[in-house]
């Protein structure tokens, strides 16, 4: 039976379709490897201070998604709407994001902390219903972002843990070569 959801789903492009499936795979790996299975926004600040404090962040591979989210979210006079259908719940420190997006932060840790909690908030209203509710429309660039900052995040932690090296044949699919190198 078709309803206006499902109708939503299949007239998504398949662009719109490899974002949200390779962001699904990323999350999944994310959350599991490196939050080990406690995805929210208290235990993100804890991994990322804990990354910091030996001296393995690096904000150059985020800069491009740093720009993308404080611009989607702050249009130089107020926040915009789409902030605001981010859907802060009380422990998701929404004053940590409010100032980042405002970029009065230049504490690496807060910043990368934000973005990744916003990322959350995506994972939490695409997985729950809410992105549906206004057909998916404006995300096929947040999907991207958020895709990059969580394969370099990925990355952080497997230089920064000597994890071993991934095989050649993981890709995500429909990325660039790039990103492809990433993952």
């Amino acid at each position: 039976m078709e309803t206006p959801t499902t109708r939503m789903a299949l007239d998504l492009s398949s662009e719109d379709t490899r974002a949200i499936a390779n962001f699904t795979l990323l999350w999944s790996l994310y959350e599991g490897t490196i939050l080990n299975t406690e995805g929210n926004a208290n235990k993100i600040i804890r991994v990322v201070r804990s990354l910091s404090a030996h001296g393995n962040l690096i904000l150059k591979p985020f800069r491009d998604d740093i720009a993308y989210f404080s611009n989607r979210y702050y249009d130089g006079t107020d926040f915009t709407p789409e902030f605001h259908r981010l859907n802060f719940r009380s422990g998701d420190h929404r004053s940590l994001i409010e100032k980042v997006v405002l970029r009065q932060t230049t504490d690496e840790a807060e910043i990368l902390s934000a973005i990744l909690i916003i990322i959350l908030r995506l994972r939490n209203n695409l997985f729950h219903g809410t992105k549906w509710s206004y057909e998916m429309k404006g995300q096929l660039e947040s999907f991207r972002h958020a895709n990059s900052v969580l394969m370099a995040v990925i990355d952080l932690h497997r230089v920064s843990r000597a994890l071993p090296s991934r095989p050649n044949t993981v890709t995500l699919a429909g990325t660039a070569a790039a990103d492809e190198d990433r993952l």
